[in-house]
């Protein structure tokens, strides 16, 4: 820590962004005069770093050249708190393997394949299918996981290939329980810029509300005439595949996020019964609606939660289904996890859990435009637009 230069002093004006890291950082860090020195620093560069950006001088790439160890600092930070609440909010930390024989058969995403002389393989794109497996057949309990994870065809501001997912199970929740703790973890991760009290909205008001589309009645030419109206290009194999998901898709994320409250969290929970995906679905005033909610800082989708589905030939009919998506879609046919598929028959406790991405926090906390700024540039090289 002695090693570290001395920044120079920042601007008044951004006073409180010294104070609020340095009181942030003396969380990683002991009361020693070595420590002290090292928190001290650290804080000061981060916040000299945001002052300049405040400035205008190229925000989100001066903070991250500027010195490596604050983005490291604050990953620590980060994780270590993480680890902390599941020790104030009792839970197990687990490791699950990084390959799997079978795929997420998801339409939205796209496994890397591996192929060695003793293993082959697909890279989880979570480490969900196998903590249920823990769940169903070693009773583990409430149970976490921070797991490096990787998805093809996901790279741009808001995408990185591999990243990091804090995924977790409580038991006997359903999903309201289980967005109230999400709301507090991320007011305790995210601060200083605690978003404060949530804002919730079901899938179905949503649509309705913004865009006057009753999602229970509309036709694929509804949402195709809305796309054009507000001129919102898609693919023309959606409509003629008459592709509704990928539709809701496409104008959530585009159209309605981006007028969610920013720098607050959005909880958007009741998604229509065709994208269940792993969860549950009940009927309600709003029709049948599948158990599953997503949670935003503005519009950044930061996770994904379900009330999970514990009826194996269901959960099979739906991974079957997937594939018979993809292949209308132009896309492979994946292996189907036989593996999860037994372990929901032989019985996955209830349970509801959330996968939330550690680097879309970071870019938060770090206040960075592009969330490829966190790489270094020997990493951002081998980058495929």
């Amino acid at each position: 820590c002695k090693t570290i230069p001395e920044a120079s002093p920042p601007r008044p004006c951004c006073e409180e962004l010294i104070n609020q890291q340095l009181a942030a950082l003396k969380a990683i860090y002991t009361d020693s005069i070595q420590n002290a020195f090292c928190y001290r620093t650290l804080g000061y560069k981060w916040a000299h770093d945001a002052c300049n950006g405040i400035h205008g001088k190229a925000a989100s790439q001066k903070i991250m050249s500027a010195n490596y160890k604050n983005y490291f600092a604050q990953r620590a930070l980060l994780l270590k708190k993480c680890r902390n609440w599941f020790e104030q909010h009792p839970a197990l930390e687990v490791d699950t393997p990084a390959i799997s024989p079978y795929a997420n058969t998801d339409v939205n995403l796209d496994s890397f394949q591996v192929k060695g002389s003793t293993l082959e393989g697909f890279l989880n794109t979570s480490p969900e299918f196998a903590i249920k497996q823990l769940l169903a057949k070693e009773k583990l309990g409430d149970c976490y996981q921070i797991a490096k994870v990787f998805r093809d065809g996901e790279v741009g501001k808001n995408h990185l290939p591999e990243f990091t997912l804090l995924e977790w199970y409580r038991m006997d929740w359903d999903e309201f329980q289980l967005m109230e703790e999400v709301a507090a973890l991320l007011n305790y991760l995210l601060s200083p810029q605690s978003p404060g009290k949530a804002e919730y909205y079901t899938y179905t008001s949503l649509f309705a509300n913004y865009c006057s589309l009753d999602i229970r009645r509309a036709e694929i030419s509804d949402y195709a005439k809305f796309c054009q109206n507000i001129q919102l290009d898609y693919p023309q194999i959606w409509q003629d595949t008459k592709d509704i998901n990928a539709f809701q898709d496409l104008i959530l994320s585009q159209y309605i996020s981006p007028k969610f409250k920013q720098k607050a969290l959005t909880f958007v929970y009741h998604y229509p019964q065709t994208q269940s995906s792993l969860a549950k679905c009940i009927t309600t005033e709003e029709g049948r609606v599948a158990q599953r909610f997503e949670v935003y800082w503005g519009e950044l989708e930061l996770g994904n939660g379900f009330n999970e589905l514990q009826d194996a030939s269901e959960q099979l009919s739906r991974f079957e289904k997937d594939n018979q998506i993809r292949l209308k879609n132009g896309k492979v046919t994946l292996p189907i996890d036989n593996g999860l598929i037994q372990a929901l028959a032989y019985g996955l406790p209830q349970c509801s859990g959330v996968a939330v991405g550690i680097e879309r926090l970071l870019k938060i906390l770090l206040q960075l435009d592009d969330i490829r700024h966190i790489l270094p540039d020997y990493c951002r090289m081998w980058l495929k637009e």
